[in-house]
């Protein structure tokens, strides 16, 4: 795998942070729309993702699914069922020193944020908060673990 300068990483980080700015990932539209490419991309490519998995720590094509595949395209479906909902805003109790109005909790992404991967699970602990970020009308930049080996050129890692 290479390795980034600190002047590509920056860039990089730039451009997540620009595109977040333009107040393009606060909209459920395109926070679903990313969870659906999220999960092509793992149907796409989930057979080097179980190459890769069984070459880096022994997974065998079941575990490699039932614990890092399957789990992250279980949790998308979850996440893209109730996203809506969860994006409402919340009614909460409002102080008595204001008087006759109504206070409402609005859920607000932050930016972009960094998730870094274990070695263990590379798959699903990467990818797993990936999806909230998603959710959450954030950006994410993955770092895999300097443990893992790289995913065969055939994946478009």
């Amino acid at each position: 795998m290479e390795q980034l300068t600190s002047e590509q990483v920056s860039h990089i980080l730039q451009q997540h942070r620009q595109f977040f700015h333009s107040g393009h990932t606060r909209s459920v539209e395109f926070r679903l729309e990313q969870l659906r490419k999220l999960t092509h991309a793992i149907q796409r490519y989930e057979l080097p993702i179980m190459a890769a998995l069984y070459q880096d720590l022994l997974k065998n094509e079941f575990e490699a699914y039932t614990t890092e595949i399957g789990f992250t395209l279980d949790s998308i479906r979850y996440m893209t069922k109730h996203l809506k909902r969860w994006m409402k805003p919340q009614k909460v109790k409002t102080p008595i020193y204001h008087p006759l109005t109504k206070s409402y909790m609005y859920k607000e992404p932050y930016g972009t944020v960094l998730i870094v991967g274990p070695f263990n699970y590379p798959f699903q602990l990467l990818i797993e908060p990936l999806i909230g970020a998603i959710a959450g009308g954030n950006g994410g930049v993955l770092k895999p673990s300097n443990n893992t080996l790289p995913l065969p050129p055939s994946s478009g890692s």
